[in-house]
C-alpha cells in the first residue's frame, strides 16, 4: 500500500483461496485443547515468507506450538516449538534462515528447513530482560539487525499494547537498549515496498489506539541511529498528550 497526503493506493493480487485446512491437512495442529470446560483450537499470527525459492507459511496454535508449511507440498512440519507462539522467519544475507518466536527466542534453521540447527537462545536488550513478551520479528537495515516485540506498557495509568525494538551489529547480539517504536502497534512486522519505502503493520489492540482491532499499515522512517519511527499518529489525540507528558519519547 502506498500512502500520500492526499490518497491511499493499494496493491492488489489475485485471491489465493483456501491453501491449507486445519481439518483436512493438519496433523498435530488438529488437536483441541481443553480448558475452562471448553474445547479450544485457534490458529494465531500466520505469516508468509518467500525463502529458498519457495513460499513458507508459519503459524502458531494457541500455546500448542508453532508449525511451518512449504508451498510445494502443502504438508505441515512441526511443531517446531512446544507451547510457544508468534513465530517468524528471517533470512540473512548469507542465505542462512533463522526461526524467531515468542519474546525473542531464536535459532538457526537446518539447511533443509526441517528443524533447528542449534539450541534456541533468547535475544535480550541491554536495559531489560526482554524486548517484549510476545510477537517477535527480525529484519535488517543497512547492516544492522532490528528486533521488535510486543509489550504491554503502563504510561500514566494508561495500559497500551505497544511495539518495542532493539538494534544490534551481530544477529546474536549484544542488542542495545529497547525503545518504544509504535504506541499501540502491538504484534506487528515491518517490510519494504516495491518503491523501497519502509512500512509497518499495525495491531491497535487497546482502547486508546487511533483505532482498535482492525488491520492497518503505516509508513516508517529510520533515523541515523538505526531506530525507526512511525510517520503517522497512532494514539488518540487525548492519549497522545497523556503519554508525552514527562516522557523521553513523543507520539507523532
Amino acid at each position: 500500500m502506498k500512502l500520500t497526503s492526499k490518497k491511499v493506493t493499494s496493491y492488489k493480487t489475485k485471491p489465493l483461496g483456501l491453501i491449507w485446512s486445519l481439518d483436512k491437512d493438519a496433523t498435530w495442529a488438529k488437536d483441541y485443547k481443553v480448558g475452562r470446560s471448553a474445547r479450544r483450537r485457534a490458529l494465531w499470527a500466520p505469516e508468509i515468507h518467500y525463502i529458498k525459492g519457495s513460499f513458507w507459511l508459519i503459524y502458531s496454535m494457541n500455546y500448542g506450538g508453532c508449525g511451518l508449511l512449504k508451498s510445494t507440498t502443502g504438508k505441515p512440519d512441526g511443531p517446531l516449538t512446544n507451547g510457544r507462539i508468534d513465530a517468524s522467519l528471517f533470512q540473512d544475507d548469507d542465505g542462512k534462515v533463522y526461526f524467531i518466536y515468542q519474546n525473542g527466542l531464536f535459532a538457526r534453521m537446518k539447511d533443509d528447513m526441517t528443524g533447528f540447527a542449534e539450541e534456541p537462545r533468547l535475544l535480550t536488550p541491554a536495559n531489560n530482560k526482554q524486548v517484549g513478551f510476545e510477537g517477535a520479528f527480525l529484519t535488517k537495515y543497512n547492516g544492522k539487525y532490528i528486533l521488535i516485540c510486543a509489550e504491554c506498557n503502563n504510561n500514566n495509568g494508561v495500559r497500551t499494547y505497544d511495539c518495542m525494538s532493539a538494534v544490534a551489529n551481530n544477529i546474536y547480539g549484544p542488542y542495545g537498549d529497547r525503545y518504544l517504536v509504535i504506541p499501540h502497534g502491538g504484534h506487528n512486522m515491518i517490510f519494504k515496498t516495491k518503491e523501497g519505502k519502509w512500512m509497518s503493520t499495525f495491531f491497535g489492540s487497546d482502547d486508546t489506539s487511533i483505532f482498535s482491532e482492525k488491520p492497518g499499515i503505516l509508513p516508517m522512517e529510520f533515523s541515523s541511529d538505526w531506530h525507526f519511527h512511525p510517520l503517522m499518529q497512532t494514539s488518540t489525540p487525548v492519549n497522545a498528550q497523556k503519554r508525552n507528558a514527562g516522557k523521553d519519547y513523543i507520539d507523532i
